[in-house]
């Protein structure tokens, strides 16, 4: 993924298969890697094969398995509650996700083997049967974690309008809209990327490989600014103002309670009557404490690849095929293994911080005696 036109087609057809890429190989070309390497080809190889092969493979396997669950749970707790609709959608959009990464770390496994007589390039098929794939889904995660950041926020600071500007029927429409609008964006990037049978010649033999069309580098270059450098770093830049203004938000909710109780009013900016006009259940302080985490998170985990996007686009050296190609690698593997990270633990958040979650879980695996247990409480 790189910004510079006119060259990266060039370079991943030259070089189309990965475990060929080194940077004290003499068939690359001297413009490519200029002088001595900062990271070693050893090194970047056990990157490769202990984060983007085994790590990966683990926790996308943890993931897809968490997914399982969290989309059956969400679909058991019904559908006609705006949070549970919201989540049971960002657990799709992750399963969907970490499934193509079991796929990626075989590729990306395969590659480093590279075994003779594979009847496909390991790297450029993983580029489009699993790597876009997951981008595409992955996006659609983000997004959806920035609407729910959004809708959370309105619930503090309108809890008793909140109902009424976003129901469940509007919940669903734009999710609807987040599943069909954003992955339609990369159709244009999609179809000048193609597998077509072509001769390799790193390995004297007709393999699948990647195609590209004559204007493949302009349309990537646009697609990379605008699905995966601007609409993340909106979607992070809202999650980030929307978790600040719900927390500010819940502490000025306690604050109003706990002037109540003592019977003191509150002095400072914290106005009693607006502030009563503000207060939220103790119910809902939870699924927000709750979602407030899930976003936390998501800003932690999600941050760091799209800060790596920016690093490409400012420095095109900086990318695979390029002059820093180990570099890059090794640090994508770890901001890649991040976001991975991200769609595949955030069954351990609902089932610390949602006793409702807990309940419909242990109800799920038939542990009655302890699910009656999480009500009593």
């Amino acid at each position: 993924m790189t910004p510079n036109c006119g060259s990266f087609s060039d370079f991943f057809i030259k070089n189309c298969s990965h475990g060929r890429h080194s940077t004290d190989k003499k068939h690359i070309d001297d413009s490519v890697f200029n002088g001595k390497p900062i990271v070693s080809d050893a090194t970047r190889f056990y990157f490769e094969l202990f984060i983007l092969v085994i790590a990966n493979a683990i926790v996308s396997v943890f993931g897809t398995l968490s997914n399982i669950i969290n989309i059956i749970v969400f679909a058991k707790m019904g559908v006609n509650d705006v949070v549970n609709v919201s989540l049971l959608c960002l657990a799709v959009s992750d399963l969907i996700s970490v499934v193509f990464i079991v796929w990626c770390s075989i590729c990306w496994g395969l590659s480093l083997l590279d075994p003779p007589g594979l009847p496909f390039d390991p790297i450029t098929f993983l580029f489009v049967t699993a790597g876009w794939p997951h981008f595409i889904f992955s996006r659609v995660s983000c997004y959806i974690t920035a609407m729910v950041s959004i809708e959370r926020c309105l619930c503090v600071i309108l809890p008793f309008k909140v109902k009424e500007i976003i129901t469940p029927k509007r919940i669903k429409i734009c999710l609807i809209f987040i599943f069909t609008a954003f992955p339609l964006a990369y159709i244009p990037v999609l179809s000048v990327h193609k597998l077509v049978r072509k001769f390799d010649r790193n390995h004297n033999e007709t393999r699948i490989m990647l195609d590209f069309a004559t204007n493949a580098d302009r349309i990537q270059t646009i697609s990379d600014y605008i699905n995966d450098i601007f609409f993340p770093t909106l979607s992070i830049f809202t999650v980030i103002v929307s978790a600040i203004v719900t927390t500010r938000s819940l502490h000025r909710n306690a604050e109003w309670k706990k002037a109540k109780k003592i019977g003191h009013t509150l002095t400072s900016d914290v106005d009693s009557s607006s502030s009563k006009s503000n207060v939220i259940s103790s119910k809902e302080v939870k699924v927000v404490r709750m979602l407030v985490i899930i976003c936390v998170m998501f800003v932690i985990c999600y941050a760091p690849y799209v800060m790596n996007l920016y690093a490409v686009s400012f420095h095109p050296e900086f990318a695979m095929f390029r002059a820093y190609h180990n570099l890059f690698v090794c640090i994508f593997s770890f901001v890649f293994l991040f976001e991975i990270f991200n769609s595949s633990f955030n069954i351990v958040v609902y089932y610390t911080m949602s006793s409702k979650f807990r309940f419909t879980l242990l109800e799920l695996f038939n542990r009655g005696g302890q699910a009656t247990h999480i009500v009593k409480k």
